[in-house]
C-alpha cells in the first residue's frame, strides 16, 4: 500500500451483487435475507406504484368536476371562433367512457373464448387419450400375441 495515496485508500468500491455469483461474502449470507430483502423492496415497489395511480386517478377525478371559467372578453373574435370549433372535454370523456365500455366488453369477450378454447382443447385431450387407451387395451387383450 505504499504507492497508494490516502485519497485512493479510502474510495469505497460499489459492486453489484446476485445470488447466483459468489463473491466475498456470499457464503456468510442466506438465501433467507436476499428473499426477505427482496419482497421488501418488492412490497415498496408494489406500494409505490399503487400510490401513484391512486394519485393520478384521483387527479383525473378534480380535473373531471373542476368548471373552468375563460373569461371570453380578452379573446378576439378569431380566437373565439377558433375554441368554439375546438373539441369539449365532455364530449371528449363521454367518448373515453364509449371506449373504456367497449374495451371491457372485448376484454371478456376474449375470456369467455379463451375458457372456451381450454375447455375444447380438454375435451379433444381427453377424447384422443381414451382412443389412444382403446387401441393399447386391444393389442394387450388380442389373442395375436408375438
Amino acid at each position: 500500500m505504499d504507492g497508494i495515496s490516502n485519497g485512493q485508500q479510502n474510495i469505497l468500491t460499489r459492486r453489484r451483487s446476485s445470488l447466483y455469483s459468489g463473491g466475498p461474502g456470499s457464503s456468510t449470507a442466506s438465501p433467507n435475507t436476499y428473499k426477505a430483502s427482496y419482497e421488501k423492496q418488492l412490497a415498496n415497489e408494489i406500494e409505490n406504484w399503487s400510490r401513484l395511480l391512486r394519485n393520478k386517478v384521483h387527479e383525473i377525478h378534480d380535473h373531471m368536476h373542476k368548471q373552468i371559467q375563460l373569461d371570453s372578453t380578452l379573446l378576439s373574435a378569431e380566437q373565439q371562433q377558433y375554441l368554439d370549433q375546438g373539441p369539449k372535454l365532455i364530449a371528449f370523456s363521454k367518448q373515453s367512457e364509449e371506449m373504456n365500455n367497449l374495451l371491457e366488453r372485448y376484454i371478456q369477450r376474449k375470456s369467455f373464448l379463451a375458457q372456451r378454447y381450454d375447455a375444447i382443447l380438454g375435451e379433444a385431450r381427453s377424447q384422443t387419450d381414451n382412443k389412444a387407451l382403446g387401441i393399447t387395451e386391444k393389442r394387450l387383450l388380442s389373442d395375436d400375441i408375438k
